[in-house]
């Protein structure tokens, strides 16, 4: 582990495995720790380069604002930190917009791109979501409710068979080391309604875009909708999983990831 010093930030970042390389972006609120069920399948076969994004983790920013362009920089900054001129690309939510628009913004330094739950811009449902949740979590809420509140939202109800699974994996979240300050968690927020529309024709990286059946945030028929326009672009839904598709069936995921990256080498 090690920072990536950039222009108001240092940016705290990981590096395993072996293989080609490929760097994680993680999504609204989370940070390296994210890919934790993924990350172990992936990095048998490739290099995984992760980071924690502004506003999450351990990276921490010396501006009090910022928008997805400065993520997208963020992103770029850490294969320089590297000094990988090629990469793959793998982003979840938050993730995905910044991956689609580093494959605008810098093309020579994207292989390929895989989207998991995510679309070109925000759903307002997501909007009035984060807008409800950053209310409750200035609120005097306990973080232990305040987790209980939010997964249910990213998961779908089988992964929480019971009220002990979901008490269980709410205390584990709000004790977390790294867990995100009110403060960070409202600039994500504030840079989160900013995301305007992204032009999308002229993006060369092949895509494949993995979406969950059930998830509120990016139904997979409107991201389907929203992606149509990339010329090469690949769809797949994965039944009965909401948002966090990667956590629900990281099994699954790892596979298409992989398959997918082995067919467009860099």
């Amino acid at each position: 582990m090690t920072y990536a010093n950039v222009q108001n930030a240092q940016i705290f970042t990981t590096m395993q495995g072996s293989g080609p390389p490929v760097l994680l972006i993680a999504g609204m609120m989370s940070d390296t720790a994210s890919w934790a069920p993924l990350g172990p399948l992936l990095e048998q076969n490739f290099t995984l380069l992760n980071f924690d994004n502004r506003g999450a983790g351990r990276t921490q920013s010396q501006i009090q604002s910022w928008s997805i362009d400065d993520m997208v920089a963020d992103a770029a900054s850490v294969l320089d930190h590297y000094q990988i001129k090629r990469a793959h690309i793998t982003g979840h939510s938050l993730g995905g917009l910044i991956g689609l628009r580093l494959a605008k913004a810098f093309p020579q330094r994207v292989g390929a791109l895989v989207t998991l739950a995510a679309g070109t811009v925000p759903s307002e449902e997501s909007i009035q979501y984060f807008e409800e949740m950053l209310k409750l979590c200035k609120s005097d809420m306990a973080p232990v409710e305040w987790y209980k509140r939010m997964l249910p939202a990213i998961f779908s109800a089988n992964y929480f068979p019971s009220e002990k699974a979901l008490n269980a994996a709410a205390t584990a979240a709000a004790s977390y080391q790294y867990r995100q300050s009110p403060e960070n968690f409202q600039r994500q927020v504030k840079m989160f309604q900013s995301i305007k529309p992204l032009a999308l024709s002229d993006i060369r990286a092949p895509v494949l875009s993995i979406t969950g059946q059930l998830d509120r945030a990016f139904p997979p028929d409107v991201v389907k909708e929203a992606l149509s326009t990339l010329p090469d672009i690949t769809f797949e839904t994965l039944d009965n999983i909401a948002h966090s598709i990667h956590w629900e069936n990281p099994q699954k995921v790892a596979k298409s990831i992989t398959a997918f990256l082995k067919n467009h080498p860099l």
